[in-house]
């Protein structure tokens, strides 16, 4: 008989646990670590915080920066020849180049006269600049309406298209941006005299004029 390989032999009486995968043979001892697989994170253990991505409001996210607040104005107000008119957003006042006070809004909602949500399209109020006063080419919802032309398209934070027109959107003078006002028959008459051809847009005035008494504004003839 043929005696054994006195290899196999040996072999044979190697203990199991010694014995290493056919994979790992003649790998180097750094290898054989490194392709060790890895524990189970330990699921008591807190304190960890994973990347994700980071929500609405946040660095990285999407959303477009809310307004800043703009300053308070310190503008002229017009007088008779100088064929401008100023809209105070925060007084909801058009003061008029004859002296007049006309009571007028922008915005709807929440955005209603409040000058923080002026870069919101459809909401916020006016956004402050000058305009060129047209008359548009058509009836708005059977208004006479004027066209607002900015001088500074910067400053519009992307949004166009207002008009000045009378209360369309409710009885306290809402609009989707338009400048809504109570006696816009007052206004669009004196832009067709050719007394105001153009607007100017603050968020509030440095030194609004105090408001008379209507009894003595009365007496007096003065116009409100």
């Amino acid at each position: 008989m043929p005696l054994a390989h006195p290899l196999s032999l040996a072999a044979r009486q190697q203990p199991l646990e010694d014995a290493a995968p056919a994979s790992l043979a003649g790998q180097d001892p750094r290898e054989k670590v490194a392709s060790a697989p890895l524990p189970q994170r330990n699921p008591l253990m807190g304190g960890e915080q994973l990347a994700s991505l980071p929500p609405p409001g946040q660095p990285g996210s999407t959303e477009p920066p809310a307004a800043s607040r703009p300053e308070v104005t310190d503008v002229p107000l017009p007088g008779p020849g100088d064929k401008y008119a100023v809209y105070d957003i925060k007084g909801g006042k058009v003061y008029m180049p004859s002296g007049e006070k006309l009571e007028a809004h922008s915005g709807y909602g929440e955005g209603f006269d409040n000058i923080a949500y002026v870069n919101k399209r459809m909401i916020g109020p006016t956004p402050p600049n000058t305009y060129t006063l047209t008359m548009r080419e058509r009836l708005f919802h059977g208004v006479e309406a004027l066209r607002m032309k900015p001088t500074a398209d910067a400053k519009m934070f992307g949004r166009d298209g207002f008009l000045t027109h009378s209360y369309l959107m409710g009885e306290r003078g809402d609009s989707n941006g338009c400048i809504s006002f109570k006696e816009y028959d007052k206004f669009l008459a004196a832009y067709k005299r050719g007394e105001v051809t153009r607007i100017i847009v603050v968020a509030q005035l440095a030194n609004p004029p105090e408001p008379e008494n209507p009894l003595l504004a009365w007496l007096s003839g003065k116009p409100k």
